[in-house]
């Protein structure tokens, strides 16, 4: 599955975060993506408002 080795490859590469500006997205990747590659301990999907109010 394509989308389970780019999280894969962005894990590996040190990515902790995974950013959306779409709320149905951001649902994808948090129900299917990461828990499906099982690595919903190693990278947390966040809305792009909550990475901008972070670095406020």
């Amino acid at each position: 599955m394509e989308i389970s080795r780019e999280i894969y490859w962005n894990v590996g590469h040190g990515g902790a975060t995974l950013v959306s500006n779409c709320p149905f997205c951001l649902t994808l990747f948090e129900d299917g993506v990461i828990k499906g590659a099982g690595v919903e301990d190693m990278l947390r999907p966040k809305d792009i408002a909550e990475v901008l109010v972070e670095r406020l």
